[in-house]
């Protein structure tokens, strides 16, 4: 059986040899992070776009950002969109993926190549399309040795032997606050193709083996600069032997010398079990025996010509007892008159009970300071809706999280999932926010409620902006 390799196994293996062996040697798969879904909405937007020609809603995030790239695409109707590649490469590893879109330029421009009856060796050029979402230019690969962009572009040379060159453009959308979109283009000759994808079949050598091998996934190396990618790595959790000293992982070790060590051809047909140094062990032995009985006798010393005198033993020092202490006799004090005692003094009259403020009342202080002032400069009267706290607390309040523990069960209940994220098409931070909007209308909260948002976590980034719309003033902590 020849195992199926792809790009994004490849560059996952070659960033963290930890993180490809908990996907693929343990076959733990983890939700796709916020920014990935947005990215699947994005491509199966531009998909729609591209196949039927139906314009992106702007409306949307996922549509908003594709409008701001449609300038840069072919023409609907004239790309091959989703085309599948499979191929076998010089060592016998297996290649799949999936193709954003193909499609081929000759005098009469664009060219959907699935529909051309004279094929693609007459062309122009052939042209590969990806779109990439991306918070930022950094991020921008360089298509000169990027794998994926390689093994497209050796499958497509594969399958049309005649070609000699095909053309990679990938189309950057910004998903932050500033819609742009910009492509970076590069024509790959069969040349620089082969020499850019020796070293990724080589990788692929060693997933291989990994796959055949099977070793224990805590025994391989891990990469401390994987940790923080792309939000962070899912499976920090797991690599519990790792010990960061200084800051720095004490564990490192490349992947070719791990492959080295493992090897099964030095010794018998199985990898050797790997043996971890243990550091600091509390449960460990004392001195570095096991017990007492394991520490070796420690023979005298025989020096010629030296005579080591004996140590005469020394008289031990003679008892002296302390004299005991005699207590002296207490003298008791005479007792001194009572005093006579002080006339009651009068009830003071009881202060009328406070009424009790309702949950998430604050105090008029608060309101004067944060809210009175903003309100009287701007004319408004009486202030309406709720006071939302964002990153800070006031004396009292009631958080996002008591409403998302009423409306977190029903929105799984309604999409059938068990998790809001897992909702098809990234739509689960959308259909969160929407309820979590219809349930503060339902509980009427008014100037007296303070609702405090935290956007350090997911939900509190989804919710905040429907409830900064409902809400009589905005208080942001820094």
């Amino acid at each position: 059986m020849i195992a199926r390799l792809s790009a994004s196994q490849h560059d996952t293996l070659k960033a963290c040899a930890r993180k490809w062996g908990w996907q693929y040697l343990e076959g733990i798969r983890t939700p796709p992070a916020p920014s990935a879904a947005l990215g699947t909405c994005v491509h199966e937007v531009l998909e729609t776009y591209l196949v039927h020609g139906t314009m992106p809603t702007p409306d949307t995030r996922e549509g908003a950002i594709a409008l701001s790239g449609l300038d840069l695409l072919p023409p609907p109707g004239t790309v091959l969109v989703e085309s599948e590649i499979d191929f076998v490469d010089p060592l016998g590893q297996r290649w799949t993926g999936r193709i954003d879109g193909l499609y081929g330029v000759d005098a009469n421009g664009p060219y959907n190549p699935g529909k051309r009856w004279g094929g693609v060796s007459d062309l122009d050029e052939l042209v590969i399309l990806d779109h990439k979402t991306t918070k930022s230019e950094r991020y921008v690969r360089d298509l000169e040795t990027d794998t994926q962009a390689n093994v497209y572009a050796y499958a497509l040379l594969k399958k049309y032997p005649t070609r000699n060159d095909v053309t990679c453009r990938w189309v950057y959308y910004l998903t932050g606050d500033r819609r742009h979109a910009f492509p970076i283009e590069r024509r790959k000759t069969r040349a620089e193709v082969n020499e850019q994808i020796e070293r990724i079949f080589a990788r692929g050598t060693q997933a291989k083996r990994l796959l055949l091998w099977r070793p224990a996934v805590l025994d391989m190396p891990a990469s401390e600069s994987a940790c923080g990618d792309y939000g962070g790595c899912p499976h920090r959790g797991r690599c519990t032997d790792l010990m960061i000293i200084g800051g720095t992982m004490a564990k490192q070790e490349t992947l070719e010398d791990y492959l080295t060590r493992i090897n099964p051809d030095a010794a018998g047909s199985k990898p050797p079990k790997v043996e971890r140094e243990v550091v600091n062990s509390p449960e460990g032995p004392e001195y570095g025996y096991a017990s007492p009985e394991e520490v070796p006798d420690i023979e005298p010393l025989d020096l010629p010509g030296i005579e080591i005198p004996e140590i005469p033993d020394v008289p031990e020092a003679p008892t002296v007892e302390k004299p005991k202490r005699t207590r002296k006799a207490k003298v008791k004090a005479p007792e001194a008159p009572e005093a006579p005692e002080a006339p009651e003094a009068p009830e003071a009259p009881e202060a009328p009970e406070a009424p009790e403020a309702p949950i998430g009342a604050y105090t008029q202080e608060m309101t004067e300071e944060f809210s009175r002032a903003q309100f009287d400069a701007s004319g408004a009267s009486t202030p309406q809706g709720y006071a939302l706290f964002i990153n800070c607390l006031p004396p009292a309040f009631i958080t996002l999280e008591s409403i998302l523990a009423e409306v977190m069960p029903a929105l799984c209940a309604k999409e059938q999932v068990a998790d809001y994220r897992l909702v098809a098409y990234g739509a689960g931070p959308g259909i969160l926010a929407s309820m979590v909007e219809a349930k503060a209308k339902e509980l009427a909260l008014g100037p007296a409620t303070a609702l405090v948002v935290d956007t350090r976590t997911p939900e509190g980034v989804a919710c905040v902006s429907v409830l900064s719309r409902h809400a009589a003033y905005v208080v942001r902590g820094y």
